[in-house]
């Protein structure tokens, strides 16, 4: 009888304990820390398309859809066999207008020509930790992360500015501030 009791007072409290965790933070912050919690993604062991959602600081509790592409690819110029080197890309993109679930079901084929077409806008990649900057008229870093079986990224301010957000809203943010934060969970 004291064991079922005690048993059972232990899991509620346990239940209430994982309900205030979930209640006192929003998805934008349980990213972040769920990102801090694990390690830099590798490239090498992380290659793949991922398909995910994100969050950011002004919708911090509504997804927005999101593909991510780590990838080696052949590089524009071909000078050969012997200058064969591939370009390591890290690329991240988002349709705005479509469902959350829309890269669910997309095929991989789909998934890559699209992130193919954003590829001018990322610059080149840093592996440690696994990083890229997003070019642009506001200059900011995408850092992957891994924490147990998910790839997550945050998107990083390279300067004080105001962002426009996926779906709807703006934020003045600081030099440093993250301001999406995004995990993926299926893996083409």
């Amino acid at each position: 009888m004291k064991k079922t009791f005690f048993a059972t007072l232990t899991f509620v409290l346990s239940g209430l304990a994982a309900q205030a965790f979930n209640e006192s933070t929003d998805r934008f912050q349980q990213l972040i820390d769920l990102a801090h919690q694990g390690q830099p993604a590798s490239f090498n062991q992380d290659q793949g398309i991922y398909v995910g959602r994100c969050y950011s600081i002004v919708n911090r509790m509504t997804a927005e859809n999101s593909v991510l592409g780590i990838f080696e690819m052949e590089p524009e110029q071909n000078d050969g066999p012997l200058f064969s080197d591939k370009i390591k890309v890290v690329i991240e993109g988002s349709r705005s207008s479509e469902r959350t679930d829309y890269y669910d079901t997309k095929p991989l084929e789909q998934l890559t020509s699209e992130l193919m077409y954003l590829k001018s806008s990322y610059s080149s990649v840093v592996e440690s930790p696994l990083s890229v900057v997003m070019k642009g008229s506001r200059s900011h870093t995408l850092r992957v992360y891994k924490n147990k079986t998910y790839i997550l990224g945050l998107v990083t301010s390279h300067q004080d500015q105001e962002v426009t957000v996926r779906g709807g809203g703006s934020a003045k943010i600081k030099k440093g501030d993250i301001w999406i934060a995004c995990y993926y969970f299926i893996k083409k």
